[in-house]
């Protein structure tokens, strides 16, 4: 619970938009690639970069960055669950 409903994870993914908006490329198409890369080890699928550049929007904004890093985040394939 603390994971998804606490101020730990919240703060730190607050503070990883701030790191992504400022980045030089932060306007570059390949954002979306970028935090995927980082985050899972993969790119997005197809439908994963579409969604996500929707989500971001343009201009991208902080806020958008970081509710796309909370739903990297929720994903299985982040998560390791014993």
């Amino acid at each position: 619970m603390e994971l998804t409903n606490g101020d730990t994870l919240g703060k730190k993914l607050k503070s990883g938009a701030r790191y992504w908006m400022s980045r030089a490329d932060i306007k570059s198409a390949g954002l979306v690639d970028q935090v995927y890369r980082e985050a899972l080890g993969r790119t997005p699928s197809r439908e994963e970069a579409k969604v996500a550049n929707e989500l971001l929007g343009q201009p991208t904004n902080q806020q958008s960055i970081e509710d796309l890093l909370w739903i990297i985040t929720m994903l299985p394939d982040f998560q390791l669950i014993r």
